[in-house]
């Protein structure tokens, strides 16, 4: 069992290629140019006919039917909207853990009891999950996060509820597929994804719900209601992305599935998976044995040493903390060496 100092001296002497695997958002330098481009074409894009094309190009990507695809402003968005359509006040659900706070937040909003389970675990007995309304999988996918494909083929069949599994990070372990979900056929699957991640550009705000017709037809009324829409710019950026996704897209994602090998691989020998490392942004620790709760380290790092840092109960995770880490390499290395020290007893 390797100490948390050993663990955080072992990350800060990883070549800064391999650690700096871009955070929970990578930036895409040429779709970044391109899409700024696009930015000097008038906004006066034909939404209907640009969204239709759109969902042409998923539908053609995902091997999946245009009639059973809907377009959101986002991943977030497209959750919200299935929570809101296919679950009422007070009804239970089960998010697995560590979870994606936003998801979390659309769940309390809408009065919702919410469980947590960890799909490491692979429950597999029918019983468990038959109290659940929905059953919701977060990025399953993530470069540093956990894989539990096995687990999710073997879960479709054991439940009736809508199985919601977050794609976002399927392009980059993939091979730039934007979900394995199309062979199943089952109506209770649904998929989540969007392009923020693969294109590293959040703004766009372009993302979809890959489902049955019906449940389409529930979400397209729900976009009424609320006035859910696209700016014409982002829509028409999006399809110049999906119409070149292998020059400007894929050679990036398979450069992010390579430095994960490569992590996996160092990682190997400590006995310790990726889905224990966190991300570039957020990086995840445990309480090291000299504080006797999470909150006493949360206050002395954030008083003394001004990092932001949260409780892992808030994310799924209580006997952890979450560290919002810089973009800058050698400011990531001067942390760890403090927080190397806090593991080792000492406090600064």
């Amino acid at each position: 069992m390797r100490s948390t100092s050993e663990y955080l001296w072992f990350l800060k002497n990883l070549s800064p290629d391999i650690l700096n695997l871009g955070g929970t958002t990578p930036q895409i330098p040429d779709f970044v140019s391109s899409w700024k481009n696009e930015m000097t074409e008038p906004f006066s894009v034909d939404n209907t006919k640009a969204l239709d094309e759109l969902k042409k190009n998923i539908s053609h990507m995902a091997h999946w039917p245009s009639e059973g695809i809907h377009i959101t402003p986002g991943v977030t968005e497209g959750v919200f909207g299935l929570l809101s359509t296919l679950t009422d006040p007070g009804d239970r659900v089960l998010f697995s853990q560590p979870y994606y706070e936003p998801f979390v937040a659309a769940g309390n909003f809408l009065g919702l009891k919410i469980d947590y389970f960890d799909p490491q675990e692979y429950l597999l007995d029918a019983e468990f999950y038959k109290p659940y309304k929905m059953i919701l999988i977060t990025n399953p996918n993530c470069f540093t996060g956990l894989r539990c494909d096995q687990f999710i083929e073997k879960l479709a069949s054991l439940t009736k509820a809508p199985l919601l599994v977050d794609e976002i990070y399927r392009p980059f372990s993939d091979k730039g597929k934007i979900t394995f979900l199309n062979h199943f056929r089952l109506e209770n699957i649904i998929s989540v994804g969007g392009l923020s991640k693969p294109t590293g550009i959040t703004n766009l705000r372009i993302g979809w719900v890959l489902t049955s017709p019906k449940i389409v037809e529930a979400l397209k009324k729900f976009d009424l209601f609320i006035h859910t829409d696209m700016p014409g710019v982002a829509v028409k950026s999006a399809l110049n992305v999906m119409k070149n996704w292998s020059s400007l897209v894929q050679f990036h994602l398979d450069d992010f599935e390579s430095k994960r090998q490569a992590l996996e691989g160092q990682l190997s020998h400590w006995r310790l998976s990726l889905d224990k490392l966190g991300t570039r942004y957020f990086f995840d620790i445990p309480i090291p044995s000299s504080y006797s709760t999470a909150h006493q380290l949360v206050q002395e790092l954030q008083q003394k040493h001004k990092m932001c840092v949260i409780e892992g109960s808030f994310f799924g995770v209580p006997k952890r903390v979450r560290i919002s880490l810089t973009g800058n390499i050698s400011h990531l290395k001067n942390l760890f060496d403090i927080l190397i020290q806090f593991s080792n007893g000492q406090h600064l």
